[in-house]
């Protein structure tokens, strides 16, 4: 990765860091402490995601690495579907 390449990638994921409570916030109708207790999860995920990256990187090549992150995130945006493809299908009635 180049270095504006990396400054972008790093603006784009601080950007959504910061605009991702007030969403929750508007999604839920709950206040900043729920949106905070709903982001702990994901960013437990992140700093455990940056120290097995780091690890994998130098088992596997990047391409491997990167293959293999897009498949788990396939897999977890179907889970996200069937849990919730009930409640969205019943909410359209």
């Amino acid at each position: 990765m180049t270095a504006s390449g990396g400054r972008m990638f790093f603006a784009g994921y601080y950007g959504v860091l910061f605009r991702a409570p007030s969403l929750i916030e508007q999604a839920t109708g709950g206040g900043p402490l729920e949106a905070g207790v709903l982001l702990v999860p994901a960013a437990a995920c992140s700093v455990l995601a940056g120290r097995l990256v780091g690890t994998l990187t130098d088992r596997f090549t990047g391409w491997q690495v990167s293959a293999g992150l897009a498949a788990l995130t396939v897999v977890g945006v179907l889970v996200v579907a069937i849990f919730t493809g009930s409640r969205l299908s019943s909410a359209r009635r």
